[in-house]
């Protein structure tokens, strides 16, 4: 392909959405890079760089996020990034199931740059699902290149790819050209777009006219920009600007998704409200998402015995033979002693209390996750943690913490305000995790019950480890 050479340095694209809308799994077609995709706890908290050889196109993937005008540090690092202009062109991945909330986001992109590439990314889940989008009216009413693709199964990747390369290509020939009038600029009422039109002119940027008009406070900073708003504040009340200027990329949204979207979307959104309606329930939401909680950690303490007992077996054998061997071979017996029933022990010892409960712990929690369970948890959760200054999300790190607490601390990434992340990442060092269990059971049970297993206690207690 030949466009590749055109420019004199590789392509720098960014990929930027909502969460959970397959940017990763684009991000991995595209550069071969094995980052991690999903929506697992914490995930593309900070952006991840790769190249294509292919394609002689290097790409971001940029954290997850619904705007550019929150502060959380997810949405503050994509934002920063594309504000910054490091990207010959920015990729904004919607998911075909839900265009309305990914076109929210991109209006607030094209605010800021008009490089802007459409991807419609999981077309086949939404066509297994009966909906359809309408691409080439998407592109038509947007005036940018749409394509869509479905990372899953390598579908429209190459095609995503060519038209990375040619969008870049044409805005690398044309370096002066004016941004171009377009629908995806949204339109606001007459003297706000001839503000906004008279403040470019004199050099400042779109994005940050309109931020600062929204953020009231920041606007007698700048001169020029305190005039413009002290005229538009003269029809109408600071707060209705602002709500304004807010409503109007979202009801754009909501209408061009109207046109373009068509078949079961409405018939999906009733079943996710029915859903949400029971999981978020006043009465039933804590009952259910107890009993899903008790669900999981009784699949994980009693379907880890058995394998636990297995590993504990065949370390048993292991270990003998090692002992044996060393014998043999005329090995010192403080040797032997340090090595076998010191280091090898308690190797084997944590590999058999442990894995199992983590092997089944984490795989049932990431399924909980997939299913949308975790996010009605912390919602449920938020109003009793927030009497504690914490929020809701505090209850799935203090969930994972209890299968791993490296893991769970780690998680604290999710928590949004810096104080909060600190405090969870605190508190949840007192988390019973699965290394701590054995021992404060053991320290609970009387000695005539050293029968007692649970992870295997039994065996733990044999080897000496726990006392």
């Amino acid at each position: 392909m030949n466009s590749t050479n055109e420019l004199p340095r590789p392509v720098v694209a960014a990929l930027a959405g909502n969460p959970n809308v397959g940017k990763s799994s684009v991000f991995n077609q595209i550069t071969g890079l094995k980052q991690h995709t999903g929506n697992w706890t914490g995930k593309t908290v900070t952006s991840a760089a790769g190249h294509s050889d292919k394609y002689n196109l290097t790409l971001y993937d940029l954290p997850g996020t619904y705007s550019l005008r929150t502060h959380s540090p997810e949405e503050e690092a994509a934002r920063d990034f594309i504000i910054s202009g490091s990207a010959d062109v920015i990729v904004v991945v919607l998911d075909a199931l839900c265009v309305e909330r990914g076109l929210i986001l991109l209006y607030s992109i094209y605010e800021i740059t008009d490089h802007v590439v459409v991807c419609v990314n999981l077309i086949d889940e939404a066509e297994r699902r009966g909906v359809r989008v309408d691409t080439r009216k998407l592109s038509e009413r947007l005036g940018l290149p749409v394509v869509a693709t479905s990372a899953n199964h390598n579908v429209g990747i190459d095609t995503l790819c060519e038209t990375i390369i040619s969008s870049a290509s044409n805005h690398s020939d044309n370096p002066a050209q004016s941004r171009p009038t377009s629908p995806a600029k949204p339109r606001y009422p007459a003297d706000v777009d001839a503000e906004i039109y008279r403040l470019e002119a004199l050099g400042y940027k779109r994005y940050d006219i309109i931020d600062r008009f929204i953020n009231k406070d920041a606007v007698p900073d700048i001169p020029e920009i305190a005039a413009s708003y002290a005229r538009l504040t003269e029809r109408r009340s600071p707060d209705e600007l602002s709500e304004l200027l807010v409503k109007t990329p979202v009801r754009l949204a909501e209408k061009l998704a109207a046109e373009v979207t068509s078949g079961a979307a409405g018939g999906y959104g009733r079943r996710d409200r029915r859903i949400d309606s029971i999981l978020t329930n006043r009465y039933l939401a804590v009952p259910i998402m107890l009993l899903m909680l008790a669900g999981i950690f009784w699949l994980t303490i009693t379907g880890a015995n058995y394998p636990s007992a297995l590993l504990a077996s065949m370390f048993d054998s292991i270990e003998s033979w090692i002992y044996t061997a060393l014998g043999d071979i005329g090995t010192p017996v403080f040797i032997k002693d340090a090595l076998v029933l010191g280091v090898l022990r308690t190797l084997f010892t944590i590999v058999s209390v442990m894995l199992p409960p983590m092997a089944i712990f984490f795989p049932l929690f990431s399924l909980a996750e997939d299913f949308g369970l975790l996010g009605r948890i912390a919602f449920n959760l938020d109003g009793a943690f927030s009497r504690c200054s914490v929020c809701g999300k505090q209850s799935l790190t203090m969930a994972m913490g209890l299968g791993c607490n490296a893991v769970g601390v780690t998680g604290c990434r999710i928590i949004d305000s810096p104080r909060e992340r600190k405090i969870a990442i605190l508190t949840n060092n007192f988390m019973p995790c699965n290394g701590r269990l054995p021992r404060i059971t053991k320290r609970q049970t009387p000695d005539s019950s050293r029968q007692f297993s649970t992870f295997s206690l039994d065996k733990a207690a044999n080897y000496d480890i726990i006392k």
